[in-house]
């Protein structure tokens, strides 16, 4: 899990450093795959996003498997969120 973590924050400093160095042609597909990525990392490891939480407030179980419903919905959100821009990327 760890890895996987080191891996969203490297995609998340690369769509960054895209957005804000890179053309405008490129922004659309990367924030698609910024967002699909981070999505696909809530629903195998719903624990790591709730250990982002837990750093804010840290009465938050991780491991309490009831709660993880809500990292789940938010990464299908997110998946879905990054289809659209990858779908809308290629249209363009």
């Amino acid at each position: 899990m760890k890895l996987m973590n080191w891996f969203v924050r490297a995609v998340g400093l690369a769509a960054f450093s895209v957005l804000l160095f890179g053309s405008a042609k490129w922004a659309l597909p990367t924030v698609g795959f910024t967002f699909a990525a981070i999505g696909a990392w809530a629903l195998l490891f719903p624990q790591g996003l709730l250990g982002w939480v837990k750093t804010s407030d840290p009465a938050w179980d991780v491991n309490d498997r009831s709660i993880w419903w809500v990292p789940r919905l938010i990464g299908g959100g997110l998946l879905l969120f990054g289809a659209l821009f990858m779908a809308l990327s290629v249209w363009r």
